[in-house]
Parts: structure tokens; C-alpha cells; sequence
């Protein structure tokens, strides 16, 4: 066949040959709903962080460059550009529910558009919807990471909320593959470093 034929094949029918490609529609949700994360989280964090000490001595131009690079590292590699300890609270609990959505959509998409479970008639009204796949993965992954967090803040004895909270950001950051820390101040390691 022609190399056109081949491409419109695939493009038809992309899920019988690849897992992570997606019809049109699907594709370009993916985009935005990824762009809507990066760009609420760099507003988000200009907004709230712009006086606090990790972006204080930055210029406007390098507060916009390293808010948008850390919206999309929060969700990527763990990479950082700013002291994320210095960031308020608020900026903190968004990049733990940024950590911890980061692979929803693509896995959302995945099962939903699984062409194998469509051809074997799983697809029934409800169980395939996303809303019920979102739900069943946030639950489920909701319960391993406060068992994680329980047992790890039982062990340690944390009387501290702010321990505590370090170590829910430590596990949400473990748990999402992303490897982003919040530090500690006397060490040159992460928080999770600290754990007897």
C-alpha cells in the first residue's frame, strides 16, 4: 500500500496499533486539558508567590519564565528553578494535586479509547464513562497514598502539622513518579532523607 493509505489507516484507527495514539477529538482534548494545568498553575503561582523569597529577587520576565517552567516540571520530572519550600501554602497544596493528576488524562484516554475492550463488547453503559474511571482511580489511588502517608507519619511521630505536610508532599511526589521535594533546610537532601 501507499505511504498515504497507511497514514489515513492509522489515523482512522489508531488505538489497533499504538496505545498512546489517540483519535482527533481525544488528541486535542489532551492538549488543552494539559495547557489548562500549566497555564492555571503559572497564573496560580505569580499570582500568590510573586513577594515570597523564591521569586522576590527575580524580574518580572524571569518570575513569568520560572513559574511557567515549574508548572510544567511539577508534573513532568521534579525539576526545579525556585526553592519550592519558599512557595506559600497554597501554591504547594495546588502542585500536590498537580502531582498527584498528573497521568490522569492520558490514562483516562487510554481506557477509554481502547479499541480491544470496545470489539469485546465491555462497553457498557456507565463502566467505560469517564466520570466512573475518574472516580475509580482517584479512590483507589487515593487510598495507597494516605495509607503511605499514615504509616510514614506514624512511624516518624510527627507532632508538627508542617512535618506532616512535608511528608504528604513527599509521598504524593513519590507516588506520582515526579521526585519533587520540598527539602529540608539544614541538609542538602530531600525531606524524605529525614525519615528514621
Amino acid at each position: 500500500p501507499k505511504l498515504s493509505e497507511t497514514c489515513d489507516y492509522l489515523l482512522e484507527n489508531p488505538r489497533n496499533h499504538m496505545t498512546h495514539l489517540f483519535p482527533k477529538f481525544h488528541t486535542w482534548w489532551l492538549v488543552v486539558t494539559l495547557i489548562v494545568f500549566n497555564v492555571s498553575q503559572t497564573i496560580l503561582m505569580i499570582a500568590l508567590d510573586q513577594k515570597t523569597p523564591a521569586f522576590s529577587s527575580l524580574g518580572s520576565g524571569y518570575t513569568v519564565a520560572n513559574a511557567a517552567f515549574q508548572s510544567i516540571m511539577v508534573r513532568a520530572s521534579g525539576l526545579n528553578s525556585i526553592n519550592v519550600a519558599d512557595l506559600k501554602i497554597e501554591s504547594q497544596v495546588f502542585m500536590i494535586l498537580m502531582m498527584y493528576v498528573a497521568a490522569y488524562p492520558i490514562t483516562i484516554l487510554v481506557r477509554s479509547t481502547n479499541e480491544s475492550e470496545k470489539d469485546e463488547g465491555f462497553n457498557k453503559v456507565g463502566f467505560r464513562s469517564t466520570t466512573f474511571q475518574l472516580s475509580r482511580l482517584l479512590v483507589n489511588d487515593m487510598v495507597w497514598i494516605v495509607l503511605a502517608w499514615y504509616v510514614i507519619c506514624a512511624i516518624e511521630g510527627y507532632t508538627d502539622g508542617a512535618q506532616g505536610f512535608a511528608a504528604l508532599f513527599e509521598v504524593v511526589s513519590a507516588y506520582g513518579t515526579v521526585g519533587l521535594s520540598l527539602g529540608l533546610s539544614c541538609c542538602p537532601y530531600s525531606f524524605s532523607g529525614s525519615f528514621s
